[in-house]
């Protein structure tokens, strides 16, 4: 019998718990979205805004037909591959 009613007793109170997560708490979750969503908007107008300033950018690229650009000489050394450290460095040196 007090088994009976303990039992009786839970399922009331998850009822209640349900019922204040699913229906009452409820608000609470659209005012959080709503604060997700105006953040997201804010965050979408910032990124257009730099978007539309990085597309009114305009380059001089006259400057990749400067002769001083094209007649550049590269004077960096040539190197020349060589072999680094031992094939298998865990054989002993001798």
């Amino acid at each position: 019998m007090i088994k009976n009613i303990i039992v009786f007793l839970g399922l009331i109170l998850l009822l209640a718990a349900g019922y204040y997560l699913f229906v009452i708490n409820d608000s609470g979750l659209e005012a959080g979205n709503q604060v997700v969503l105006n953040q997201a908007e804010a965050e979408t107008r910032d990124l257009l805004r730099r978007l539309n300033e990085l597309k009114a950018i305009e380059l001089d690229t006259s400057i990749f037909s400067d002769d001083r650009f094209t007649s550049r000489v590269d004077v960096s050394p040539v190197l020349i591959p060589q072999q680094v450290g031992r094939d298998n460095p865990f054989l002993p040196t001798n």
